[in-house]
Protein backbone atom coordinates (compact mmCIF):
# COMPACT_ATOMS: atom_id res chain seq x y z
CA UNK A 1 0.00 0.00 0.00
CA UNK A 2 1.48 3.60 -1.16
CA UNK A 3 2.23 5.44 2.08
CA UNK A 4 0.88 9.25 2.24
CA UNK A 5 4.76 10.15 0.93
CA UNK A 6 4.64 8.31 -2.15
CA UNK A 7 0.51 9.43 -3.26
CA UNK A 8 2.07 13.02 -2.59
CA UNK A 9 4.79 12.49 -4.78
CA UNK A 10 2.72 10.43 -7.85
CA UNK A 11 0.29 14.07 -7.33
CA UNK A 12 2.42 16.31 -7.76
CA UNK A 13 4.17 14.46 -10.84
CA UNK A 14 0.72 14.29 -12.72
CA UNK A 15 -0.22 17.24 -12.18
CA UNK A 16 2.83 18.72 -13.69
CA UNK A 17 2.88 16.71 -16.53
CA UNK A 18 -0.97 17.67 -17.15
CA UNK A 19 0.08 21.05 -18.24
CA UNK A 20 1.09 19.71 -21.24
CA UNK A 21 4.34 21.23 -21.69
CA UNK A 22 6.64 18.10 -21.73
CA UNK A 23 8.73 19.33 -18.55
CA UNK A 24 12.37 17.26 -18.09
CA UNK A 25 13.28 15.65 -15.33
CA UNK A 26 14.91 17.82 -13.74
CA UNK A 27 11.87 20.31 -14.31
CA UNK A 28 9.39 17.76 -12.37
CA UNK A 29 11.86 17.55 -9.44
CA UNK A 30 12.39 20.98 -8.75
CA UNK A 31 8.58 21.00 -9.21
CA UNK A 32 8.55 18.88 -6.51
CA UNK A 33 10.69 20.65 -4.03
CA UNK A 34 8.54 23.56 -4.28
CA UNK A 35 6.20 21.47 -2.25
CA UNK A 36 9.29 20.34 0.45
CA UNK A 37 9.76 16.64 -1.72
CA UNK A 38 13.12 15.98 -2.44
CA UNK A 39 13.86 12.73 -3.98
CA UNK A 40 16.91 10.89 -5.91
CA UNK A 41 16.67 9.63 -9.56
CA UNK A 42 16.19 6.00 -8.39
CA UNK A 43 12.90 7.07 -7.10
CA UNK A 44 11.49 9.12 -9.35
CA UNK A 45 11.94 6.32 -11.90
CA UNK A 46 9.91 4.06 -9.72
CA UNK A 47 7.29 6.75 -9.05
CA UNK A 48 6.67 6.73 -12.63
CA UNK A 49 6.36 3.08 -13.20
CA UNK A 50 4.10 2.96 -10.12
CA UNK A 51 1.59 5.90 -11.72
CA UNK A 52 2.01 3.21 -15.19
CA UNK A 53 0.57 0.47 -13.03
CA UNK A 54 -1.13 1.47 -10.45
CA UNK A 55 -3.32 3.88 -12.83
CA UNK A 56 -3.26 2.83 -15.81
CA UNK A 57 -1.17 6.27 -16.90
CA UNK A 58 1.04 5.72 -19.68
CA UNK A 59 3.56 8.35 -19.37
CA UNK A 60 6.35 8.85 -22.03
CA UNK A 61 9.78 10.75 -22.52
CA UNK A 62 9.56 12.56 -25.49
CA UNK A 63 13.10 12.62 -26.74
CA UNK A 64 12.86 15.45 -29.57
CA UNK A 65 10.68 17.91 -26.93
CA UNK A 66 13.24 16.53 -24.19
CA UNK A 67 10.23 15.63 -21.40
CA UNK A 68 7.39 13.87 -20.29
CA UNK A 69 4.26 13.70 -21.43
CA UNK A 70 0.55 11.79 -20.12
CA UNK A 71 -0.79 9.07 -23.17
CA UNK A 72 -4.48 8.15 -21.73
CA UNK A 73 -7.56 7.89 -23.58
CA UNK A 74 -9.62 10.15 -21.93
CA UNK A 75 -8.56 13.34 -20.13
CA UNK A 76 -11.63 13.68 -18.02
CA UNK A 77 -10.56 10.33 -16.70
CA UNK A 78 -7.27 12.14 -15.72
CA UNK A 79 -8.93 14.97 -14.49
CA UNK A 80 -10.66 12.95 -12.06
CA UNK A 81 -7.88 10.69 -10.74
CA UNK A 82 -6.05 14.19 -10.15
CA UNK A 83 -8.91 15.25 -8.29
CA UNK A 84 -9.31 11.95 -5.88
CA UNK A 85 -5.14 12.02 -5.30
CA UNK A 86 -5.54 15.41 -4.18
CA UNK A 87 -8.35 15.04 -2.24
CA UNK A 88 -6.94 11.77 -0.54
CA UNK A 89 -3.32 13.84 -0.05
CA UNK A 90 -5.54 17.09 1.19
CA UNK A 91 -7.80 14.61 4.11
CA UNK A 92 -4.62 13.26 4.99
CA UNK A 93 -2.74 16.11 5.90
CA UNK A 94 -5.55 17.62 7.46
CA UNK A 95 -5.81 14.87 9.37
CA UNK A 96 -2.57 14.63 10.57
CA UNK A 97 -2.52 17.49 11.92
CA UNK A 98 -5.28 17.02 14.49
CA UNK A 99 -3.72 15.69 17.95
CA UNK A 100 -6.41 13.15 18.47
CA UNK A 101 -7.81 12.03 14.71
CA UNK A 102 -8.74 8.85 15.95
CA UNK A 103 -11.53 9.85 18.24
CA UNK A 104 -12.27 12.84 15.15
CA UNK A 105 -12.43 9.30 12.20
CA UNK A 106 -15.35 8.09 14.25
CA UNK A 107 -17.79 11.11 13.58
CA UNK A 108 -16.56 10.98 9.90
CA UNK A 109 -18.48 9.68 7.24
CA UNK A 110 -18.19 9.66 3.35
CA UNK A 111 -21.42 9.25 1.64
CA UNK A 112 -21.50 8.99 -2.37
CA UNK A 113 -25.11 11.00 -2.18
CA UNK A 114 -24.88 14.41 -2.82
CA UNK A 115 -27.69 15.43 -0.97
CA UNK A 116 -26.42 14.03 2.06
CA UNK A 117 -25.93 16.94 4.65
CA UNK A 118 -23.81 16.34 8.29
CA UNK A 119 -25.39 15.74 10.94
CA UNK A 120 -24.36 17.99 14.27
CA UNK A 121 -22.96 15.89 17.33
CA UNK A 122 -26.25 16.79 19.74
CA UNK A 123 -28.05 14.67 16.77
CA UNK A 124 -30.07 16.90 14.47
CA UNK A 125 -29.63 17.48 11.14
Amino acid sequence: MPTKNTIRRHYLIIRRILRNDYPSKHILLEYMKQYDVEVGERTFQRDLAEIRSNFDIEIIYDEKKNGYFAQTDSTLELDKLLYFIGLAESSDIALSTMRDKNRLLQYLAVSPDPRAKGWNISGGC
